[in-house]
C-alpha cells in the first residue's frame, strides 16, 4: 500500500519520473533474481528502492533520458548486488542510499565522458 501511495504521489508531481521509477523497479527485480539474490531481500525492496531514486533523478522528456535512466538504474542495481553478495553493507553503514549515490556518481561520470564525443551541430 505504501508503494502505491508513493507511486501516485510521484505520478501526480511528475508522471514521466513515476513511469521511469516503475521500470527501474521491474528491472531491479529481474536483475536481482537473475543474479541469485534472496527473494526476501527483493520483496522488501532492497534492490528496487535505490534504482527508483536513480530513475527519478535522471528522468526527463528528452529522447536520451531513457538511455541514461537505464544506465544509471542498472549501475545502481549492480552496486547493491555487489554490496549484498560480498556482505559489505556493514562497512558502508547499511544499505540506505549508498548504492543510489554511487550509481549516480558513476552515471554522471560516464555521461561526462560520452558528451565529450557528442557532435554539436554547427549552424554557422
Amino acid at each position: 500500500m505504501a508503494s502505491l501511495i508513493i507511486f501516485l504521489g510521484v505520478y501526480i508531481s511528475t508522471p514521466i519520473a513515476a513511469l521511469y521509477g516503475l521500470i527501474a523497479s521491474l528491472l531491479a527485480t529481474l536483475l536481482s533474481q537473475v543474479f541469485g539474490q534472496s527473494t526476501e531481500l527483493v520483496y522488501v525492496g532492497l534492490f528496487g528502492f535505490n534504482a527508483i531514486l536513480t530513475a527519478i533523478v535522471f528522468s526527463g522528456t528528452e529522447k536520451e533520458n531513457g538511455f541514461w535512466v537505464l544506465i544509471g538504474a542498472t549501475i545502481t542495481i549492480f552496486v547493491t548486488i555487489f554490496l549484498v553478495h560480498f556482505n559489505l553493507l556493514k562497512y558502508v553503514g547499511g544499505i540506505f542510499t549508498f548504492p543510489f549515490v554511487a550509481g549516480t556518481w558513476i552515471r554522471l561520470w560516464l555521461k561526462s565522458k560520452f558528451s565529450l564525443f557528442k557532435l554539436k551541430p554547427n549552424y554557422f
